[in-house]
């Protein structure tokens, strides 16, 4: 179910809406919470029911082990190398099986061997992104920036909620921890966030698509038929492409999230306004670029 869908924008959005302000707004946000927590099960249920249970548990494994590096100090880095395992194993299984074992097929039938018997393993939507928000909030809680979660439905709204589930940006826990229990659903909110829900559908349809059709037409051309110019219009046409839909798609879940009273970082920076290629990194998929700087490159260098 993505954003720009009629059934996205016309039944399950609206739902949310209504159910959420109808749940009256309790001072730790439990009813309110529970409610965003289910539409956004179901939200992923409608797009890839058979992993639900993959982020459920994986969700609550994670919840676990954070509750024992915080409380078994001795042996915290175990339970770290097990999140981690944990993580980033499904990770890695569900993204790179299918291209190992084509490897070892093309070993095996150099050497006249049959093909192995072998399921093409599908792949979870959003895995990559809620594998990132789960592995900060654990490398935290091990380095003692942030304590553990004692809530275990504010955890996996953390971890589940669905603007920002398919396709980010990538909340750091600390970032919206307090929003977890203390935000605020305002009417200055839901207007911003109406605008900016737009401002990225316009983004995605309008331009995003546009511009594809522009490049899908000149990539089908003949080689023969390619000048230099037509293939400068396409392989600009398929530029930004790539950047309005995504960064429209950033917008759709910031402004989701204000609907909520949840205020979510920016993804974007006008990265094609950059001067170098360092530039580019800071101000494209920002949340993942920090993510990469706080909890890989810092700490290796």
């Amino acid at each position: 179910m993505i954003f720009t869908s009629t059934v996205f924008l016309f039944v399950f959005l609206p739902a949310v809406i209504l159910v959420y302000y109808t749940v009256p707004d309790q001072p730790a946000k439990h009813g309110r919470n529970l409610v965003f927590l289910i539409f956004s099960y179901l939200y992923y249920l409608y797009g890839a029911a058979a992993f639900l249970p993959v982020l459920m548990l994986s969700t609550l494994g994670d919840y676990g082990l954070a509750r024992l590096i915080e409380a078994d100090g001795r042996r915290k880095r175990l339970w770290l190398v097990l999140s981690l395992v944990l993580n980033l194993g499904l990770l890695g299984y569900f993204k790179y099986a299918n291209f190992f074992v084509r490897e070892v097929d093309l070993l095996r039938d150099s050497w006249g061997l049959p093909a192995l018997t072998w399921v093409e393993v599908m792949l979870p939507i959003g895995i990559s992104f809620f594998t990132f928000q789960k592995l900060s909030y654990v490398i935290d809680v091990y380095r003692g920036e942030t304590t553990a979660l004692r809530d275990p439905l504010a955890f996996a709204l953390y971890v589940a909620m669905f603007p920002q589930l398919i396709a980010g940006p990538i909340v750091r826990f600390q970032t919206i921890r307090g929003q977890l229990r203390e935000r605020r659903e305002t009417w200055d909110r839901f207007y911003r966030g109406t605008v900016r829900i737009g401002w990225g559908l316009a983004k995605k349809i309008l331009i995003a698509e546009t511009c594809g059709r522009f490049a899908d037409t000149i990539f089908a051309l003949a080689p023969a038929m390619l000048d230099t110019k037509t293939a400068w219009l396409g392989a600009v046409a398929y530029t930004l492409q790539i950047y309005f839909d995504f960064s429209g798609y950033s917008d759709m879940a910031i402004g989701l999230g204000l609907l909520f009273g949840f205020v979510l970082p920016e993804n974007f920076n006008r990265p094609y306004s950059a001067v170098s290629i360092t530039d580019f990194w800071r101000r494209w998929h920002i949340s993942l670029s920090r993510w990469f700087r706080d909890y890989l490159y810092i700490p290796l260098g």
